[in-house]
């Protein structure tokens, strides 16, 4: 006669009880590694990722003479339009801008409209219309409350895919939004968005 070598039920009741502990350990502990895992920052104010040090951006602002105004890398190379900014998307960038001129200017990234400029007849590039819809919180100072002569202003902001894709056919300038400094004086410069 064979004796029947199955386990019993209780035994059998025990495997499966310490099989269901030990998947429920398992889970938990994924979910916990999971939940526990260092993500890059998503503070909506300035959308900077922890790990990525801030790009430093200098630019100098003021009147080249008393028809343009403009934007420049150094104190002593004003140009109108400004030098174009290229900037990556998920980087995050810290912009100081110092007013060299002799009348309150500020700075900021707007989405820009263009209209062609003509003078004397000749169809010369385009200029932003609108300098009101500022980008990224971007933004150093304002008409009411400008950067001073002889003063500077710092911002920090990273551009996100989310913000570019909110408005996909916008384009970007910055520009000094004080009076009529973009668009009388020519006080802007273009920037490129591209994907990091």
């Amino acid at each position: 006669m064979t004796q029947d070598k199955s386990p019993s039920k209780s035994t059998r009741l025990r495997l499966y009880a310490i099989a269901i502990i030990c998947i429920g350990i398992i889970l938990f502990a994924a979910v916990f590694l999971f939940a526990t895992q260092k993500r890059p920052s998503t503070n909506p104010k300035t959308n900077l990722l922890s790990d990525t040090p801030p790009i430093h951006i200098t630019l100098y602002e003021g009147e080249i003479n008393a028809t343009t105004y403009g934007f420049g890398t150094s104190a002593t190379n004003l140009t109108s339009p400004g030098p174009q900014l290229s900037l990556a998307q998920d980087q995050a960038y810290t912009v100081t801008v110092y007013n060299i001129g002799t009348k309150p200017h500020n700075w900021a990234i707007i989405g820009a409209q263009w209209a062609p400029i003509v003078t004397n007849g000749a169809l010369t590039p385009l200029k932003p219309i609108s300098t009101t819809f500022v980008q990224f919180g971007a933004q150093i100072g304002t008409d009411a409350d400008p950067i001073q002569p002889g003063s500077s202003g710092t911002v920090t902001f990273t551009i996100t895919p989310d913000d570019v894709n909110q408005y996909p056919s916008l384009t970007y300038a910055y520009c000094s939004q004080v009076s009529q400094d973009a668009n009388t004086f020519n006080m802007w410069g273009p920037i490129a968005v591209y994907s990091a």
